[in-house]
């Protein structure tokens, strides 16, 4: 396509694409955070195309900061949100319509050891609406008890000393 329509046009389509995920991604974090955070793209002065990524705290005056400052659990809450954005994305491209639902199935690997216990909660609740509400599958890969405490359905990996077993509950 660049080399078609020139780069001001695919500069423009992926502009486009960006915002719109970001925009999705935003109300997943505000979802998340109870209205607390959401994202703001700044773009770069001089560097065409390039974007810097800010969290806007709606709590402290609208002040928007560098994701980089974020605490373990934050983080966790706003890659969460983009994982869902892009989860969604990928099911309008595939569907070539506005989808309710994002993806059948979704997996998390950790990430669960950064919460706090307010955190967790909101998470577990959240994948649990994902579950019910939009019918998808979710999968989660997690050492945090609180986590596959909340979990209707179970697989659980113990190791032994020469082999591992495995438990299914729910």
């Amino acid at each position: 396509l660049r080399k078609l329509l020139g780069a001001e046009f695919t500069d423009y389509l992926s502009e486009g694409a960006v915002k719109a995920l970001m925009h999705d991604a935003s109300a997943h974090l505000q979802k998340l955070t109870h209205g607390r955070y959401s994202f703001r793209i700044d773009y770069k002065p001089g560097k065409r195309g390039a974007i810097e990524l800010l969290i806007v705290d709606h709590e402290d005056s609208q002040r928007a900061r560098p994701t980089h400052s974020l605490s373990g659990g934050e983080t966790f809450l706003a890659s969460l949100a983009i994982a869902l954005a892009l989860s969604q994305s990928f099911r309008e491209i595939a569907t070539g319509r506005a989808a309710k639902t994002s993806t059948e199935c979704l997996i998390l690997d950790e990430g669960f050891g950064t919460l706090d216990r307010e955190g967790v909660q909101l998470v577990t609740e959240t994948l649990q609406e994902l579950r019910g509400e939009e019918g998808r599958m979710v999968g989660i890969i997690t050492h945090v008890e609180e986590v596959a405490a909340a979990m209707p359905m179970r697989i659980e990996v113990r190791k032994g000393n020469r082999t591992s077993t495995i438990t299914v509950s729910g």
